[in-house]
């Protein structure tokens, strides 16, 4: 006799039958929840892909926010001699 089939035939095997009854039982619980909960996820995140659709149909495109420009690109040459100078505390 092999050791799995001196086990199963062992004063044991009532109990570990009903071990193995109770964790199926179980795992299958588990996984019914668990497919009730992916399921609910699934609905949450196609209702929420319509939310977005919508709100992305309803609503017209953002302006593009401006660029930013380099510093001295729009002052003309000169410019800056022409505006007053400011004069420190020694001068007050």
């Amino acid at each position: 006799m092999s050791s799995a089939n001196h086990q199963e035939a062992g004063p044991l095997s009532p109990v570990m039958h009903e071990l193995s009854r109770i964790t199926g039982a179980v795992e299958s619980e588990r996984a019914e929840r668990d497919r009730a909960t992916i399921e609910a996820l699934r609905k949450e995140v196609t209702e929420l892909r319509a939310t977005v659709a919508q709100l992305r149909a309803s609503r017209p495109p953002a302006a593009r926010p401006p660029r930013p420009v380099p510093s001295g690109t729009f002052i003309p040459e000169g410019f800056s001699q022409e505006l007053p100078q400011a004069r420190s505390h020694a001068d007050a």
